[in-house]
């Protein structure tokens, strides 16, 4: 293995992607199981395993009480994840997802990548324990040496229309995904080392919050027949739970066709 190989990995709320750099070549990861470069941040509890991403979602048909999403806003949280009747740290959640992408990336390569680069929000600030927490679940999917990138500083590298930014500019990057919202403004540097000058984030202003908003604002919409509907789902908890995931789904997944961002 190349000094130059590592495993980048962009890890959002409710969806993520990586990356296998190697020898200054990217190649992006597919899921198998979705064909999409796009993985659900999503586990679900089979038997003693956990499964991850496009696998879970399937899982959670039959079993909504083994599944959970968006546990990455849970990080730093002393409260664990119920998952049947288990519960898992939050950081153990994301080590289960960032293990299929190591396995991917193996795949690929040949052999084992030891070297991760994994996205974290602009808000945990050096000293944040949320940090310590990301770079324990990457040791923890079985990566030796883990780097932290801030999510902007991670986007002022990706390409852009026309000519790229130069040494010495300064840029504003909005970065609003699936849990947070984050504004940074970064000087480019030279041999692409980019600094953050400054940088304001929201934790509860993502879009896991929105699609709050626009289910509440379909039950209020709805009527008394809607209502009634929520009502009785809420009787048997399995039943509401249930009912709860395939709405969400309806509302990501069938306005508009769009998929749910990362971040």
């Amino acid at each position: 293995m190349g000094e130059a190989t590592a495993l980048v990995v962009d890890f959002g709320t409710s969806a993520s992607s990586a990356a296998l750099v190697t020898g200054g070549q990217v190649r992006l990861l597919k899921e198998p199981a979705s064909g999409l470069y796009s993985w659900p941040s999503a586990v679900a509890l089979e038997g003693d395993r956990l499964l991850v991403g496009t696998a879970a979602e399937r899982r959670k048909r039959s079993d909504p009480a083994g599944y959970r999403a968006e546990f990455k806003r849970d990080l730093g949280q002393s409260v664990p994840v119920p998952l049947g009747e288990r519960a898992y740290a939050p950081q153990d959640l994301v080590a289960a997802v960032l293990g299929v992408f190591r396995d991917r990336a193996a795949e690929l390569h040949g052999e084992p990548v030891h070297r991760l680069l994994l996205t974290v929000p602009a808000s945990y600030a050096e000293g944040d324990p949320r940090r310590a927490l990301m770079v324990a679940a990457g040791e923890a999917a079985g990566f030796p040496e883990v780097q932290l990138v801030a999510e902007p500083v991670a986007a002022a590298f990706a390409p852009v229309a026309g000519a790229g930014f130069g040494a010495g500019q300064v840029v504003l990057v909005y970065d609003f995904g699936g849990g947070t919202f984050d504004a940074a403004v970064i000087r480019c540097g030279a041999d692409g080392v980019h600094e953050v000058i400054g940088h304001a984030a929201l934790d509860d202003c993502g879009g896991r919050d929105i699609d709050a908003l626009l289910a509440r604002h379909v039950r209020d919409a709805g009527g008394p027949e809607l209502a009634g509907t929520l009502a009785a789902g809420g009787a048997d908890g399995l039943a509401g739970l249930r009912m709860r995931l395939q709405g969400a789904a309806a509302a990501l997944y069938g306005i508009g066709g769009t998929t749910p961002g990362g971040g």
